[in-house]
């Protein structure tokens, strides 16, 4: 059966999954990124597990319809964590082949935020 993807619950768990798993993210947010990008909206959290927090910030953000500035500053937090893996790749030219994988899979989770709306 194919994945729908007018279903906001089946886009909702899709960024979730992607954004806590280091393997589809190519980047690790941590959460401590993530109670920081809370409150940078004005939304405090308590530091729980990833999943947790994740969730309440979701729910809390579409509560004030704030759901484009999230995803703004998930893909800033993204893009910066890319940057670093550039310089890397640029003093450590050998690292090439592993960091070019973790960058396009930021670029792809990046790609998906910006094109989605966060669903909770």
């Amino acid at each position: 059966m194919k994945k729908q993807k007018n279903n906001p619950s089946q886009i909702d768990l899709e960024i979730e999954k992607r954004l806590l798993s280091l393997f589809f993210c190519g980047q690790y947010i941590s959460t401590k990124d993530i109670v920081l990008i809370g409150r940078k909206l004005g939304i405090s959290l308590d530091f729980k597990n990833r999943k947790t927090i994740i969730k309440e910030l979701f729910i809390k953000v579409k509560e004030q319809n704030k759901t484009n500035t999230l995803s703004k500053l998930l893909c800033d937090l993204l893009e910066k964590r890319n940057e670093k893996l550039l310089s890397l790749i640029r003093l450590y030219p050998s690292s090439m082949q592993i960091l070019s994988q973790q960058i396009k899979k930021t670029k792809k989770t990046i790609e998906l935020l910006q094109k989605e709306d966060i669903y909770v």
